[in-house]
């Protein structure tokens, strides 16, 4: 690379693009999948946590797009500030490094002096990128936690799910269910670590995504008519990553309190698994805190999950 001098700016439309190819570069270099299109992208950057003018930049060179970066703040118990950033492959000397982080803190000094709060900074890693994980510590972040992807592979027959008594599944109807989808959520995951409360501004973000489908929304309802758990799930078409296969994801899995210990969420999750095949997908991935509390990884493997790879999540002290 060459030694030409580094400048940033605020995020074009056109950088789009570009953007995603550097994403989907790192995916294939390291050997993964979860490729991305310009318009999930898009919908990524506009989510209401992050101010596009201020919380994403971009770094140039004589070679064009270079690095860029951009900031996710959080409320809550443990008010966090995710740093997400991807440089050219070929960027080895470490200047752009040194942007990306100085911009980071400086930017997360601004929003804590104004809202008075706060803000950790996090970043993640994959296990195996051995580099990054240098950086991250040489910026002072140190592991915190671990999330490991888990693989189904859906070549074998998938047990029926045997919901308990009284309870019956549906899919998401709209409007109507965002409020009660979104107490449902924050009541299933209150217990759970560093839980930020969803509210129905970002819900209604996250169902006007590109891959959200409301026939893959499942909903338990419990015989009071009331919500009791869900199994969101995903499926990502073949050839968007150069696979010949359709991948379906369980984005998320839970159950209230009041309605745990009767095998309402492993019910859902083979639900959800029985939801993607029927759909086409080849395998089913998904994502677990490696302490989780209510032993979802002992769920998750007793179905046939194995571990694919990974990801530590890296904050300040």
């Amino acid at each position: 690379m060459t030694s030409i001098a580094l400048h940033d700016r605020t995020l074009h439309d056109d950088d789009i693009p570009p953007i995603v190819e550097l994403f989907n570069a790192h995916e294939a270099a390291g050997g993964r999948d979860d490729w991305m299109s310009p318009d999930e992208l898009r919908h990524e950057l506009s989510h209401p946590n992050i101010d596009r003018a201020r919380d994403v930049r971009v770094w140039e060179d004589g070679e064009g797009l270079l690095a860029y970066a951009y900031l996710f703040f959080q409320e809550g118990d443990e008010p966090d500030v995710f740093l997400r950033f991807l440089m050219r492959l070929d960027a080895t000397d470490g200047a752009a490094e040194r942007l990306i982080y100085d911009w980071a803190r400086q930017r997360s000094a601004e929003v804590c002096a104004q809202r008075g709060v706060d803000y950790r900074l996090r970043c993640g890693a994959f296990e195996g990128e051995l580099r990054r994980i240098a950086l991250l510590k040489s910026w002072d972040l140190r592991p915190l936690r671990y999330f490991q992807r888990l693989r189904h592979v859906l070549h074998m027959p998938i047990a029926a799910p045997q919901l308990p008594s009284g309870y019956r599944l549906r899919t998401f109807e709209g409007e109507a269910d965002v409020e009660p989808w979104v107490e449902l959520f924050n009541q299933s995951f209150v217990d759970h670590w560093n839980h930020h409360e969803l509210t129905p501004e970002a819900l209604r973000h996250y169902l006007a995504s590109p891959e959200y489908r409301a026939d893959l929304d499942l909903l338990a309802i419990a015989p009071d008519g009331s919500f009791a758990g869900f199994c969101y799930c995903v499926l990502k078409p073949a050839g968007r990553s150069g696979k010949h296969y359709d991948e379906g994801f369980i984005g998320v899995l839970g159950t209230r309190r009041g309605h745990r210990g009767i095998g309402l969420g492993r019910a859902l999750l083979l639900a959800g698994l029985h939801l993607l095949k029927q759909q086409g997908a080849a395998v089913v991935d998904l994502s677990v805190d490696t302490q989780n509390p209510s032993g979802a990884g002992r769920l998750y493997a007793s179905v046939g999950f194995e571990p694919l790879r990974t990801f530590m999540l890296f904050s300040q002290k």
